[in-house]
C-alpha cells in the first residue's frame, strides 16, 4: 500500500506499507527532496494522487499544481518526470489524469494534458507514442485503462466519459452522463470543480462507477464486446451516416453488422 502523506506546510513524503504490516512503514521517500516542484501550497488546498505500477516497482504520483512523476522503490529516485521529460509545454490537467498501461508492466502511460490532449507516453524511452484531438472546450479528470489495456476511458469535466482505443488514441465510444442523469446539469452551471472526483472500473471492464461532486456514485454500462470488430464498427458508425450504410461497397453481413436493424435475410 501507498499513501502521500503532507510532511510541514508545502512538503510531501510517500510512504510505502508492507502487506501484512501497517504497524510502521517499509520506506519513506520525501518527494520535495527528490523533485523540488512536488510541492503543495500553504492554504492546503492542493490535491494529491498516487498509482502503483503493475508490476509494484514503481509509483506514479501526483499533485494538482500539475506535476506527476514516476519513482522507482527499490532506487527511491525519479524514473520519470512527464511534464519535464516529455510533455514540457503543458501540465497535468487533473490530478488523476494519468495511469498505467496494465500491458506494459511501467513502461507506458496515458494522461491528460492542461492544454485538452489525451497522451500515451512511453517513460522509459521519453517519448510521445499518440496523442488525441484536442478538447478545445473541455478538460479530462481522469484517465484510466480497463483491466485489459486496449480501451482508455477519460472522464471529461463536461460529465461525459469518452472511450478511446489504446493503440491509436481514436475515440470509439461516448457516454453523455447528462442525458441519463439530468440533475448533473446544475452542478455543471455551478462551476465546482473538480466534477468526477473519482472513478474505478469491474474487473470485466464491462461496468464503470464514477463518483461525482455531488456525492453520488453511478454505475454506466460499457459496451460489452470492445474487440477490433467492434471498435472498428463504431469507428465507422462516428463517420457514417446510418442511411448510408446500404450505399457502402461492403458484404451484406458486414452491413447487418453495422446496421441496428439489419436488412438482410
Amino acid at each position: 500500500m501507498c499513501i502521500l502523506a503532507r510532511n510541514g506546510k508545502i512538503d510531501y513524503d510517500l510512504v510505502i506499507y508492507g502487506v501484512n504490516v501497517y504497524s510502521h512503514p517499509d520506506c519513506t521517500i520525501q518527494c520535495s527532496k527528490i523533485n523540488k516542484d512536488f510541492r503543495g501550497i500553504p492554504t492546503r488546498t492542493d490535491l494529491v494522487d498516487c498509482k502503483w505500477s503493475h508490476d509494484s516497482r514503481k509509483v506514479a504520483v501526483s499533485i494538482s499544481t500539475g506535476c506527476v512523476m514516476i519513482i522507482d522503490i527499490s532506487s527511491k529516485d525519479i524514473v520519470c518526470n512527464i511534464f519535464q521529460d516529455i510533455l514540457d509545454d503543458c501540465d497535468l490537467s487533473n490530478v488523476s489524469a494519468f495511469d498505467f498501461d496494465p500491458r506494459s508492466c511501467c513502461q507506458i502511460m496515458a494522461v491528460g494534458t492542461s492544454d485538452g490532449y489525451l497522451c500515451i507516453v512511453n517513460i522509459e524511452d521519453k517519448d510521445i507514442i499518440c496523442k488525441s484531438d484536442c478538447y478545445k472546450q473541455d478538460s479530462i479528470d481522469i484517465v484510466m485503462y480497463t483491466p485489459e489495456g486496449n480501451i482508455l476511458v477519460v472522464a471529461l469535466h463536461s460529465f461525459s466519459l469518452h472511450l478511446y482505443n489504446s493503440y491509436t488514441c481514436d475515440l470509439v465510444y461516448t457516454i453523455n452522463m447528462i442525458d441519463s442523469c439530468p440533475e448533473l446539469d446544475s452542478i455543471l452551471s455551478s462551476g465546482n470543480y473538480p466534477f468526477i472526483t473519482s472513478m474505478d472500473m469491474t474487473r470485466s471492464g464491462e461496468q464503470v462507477a464514477t463518483c461525482c461532486s455531488d456525492g453520488n456514485i453511478r454505475v454506466w454500462q460499457l459496451p460489452t464486446k470492445l474487440n477490433l470488430k467492434f471498435i472498428c464498427k463504431l469507428r465507422i458508425l462516428s463517420l457514417v451516416f446510418q442511411g448510408d450504410i446500404k450505399n457502402l461497397p461492403l458484404p451484406h453481413s458486414l452491413k447487418d453488422y453495422l446496421l441496428p436493424f439489419p436488412t438482410s435475410s
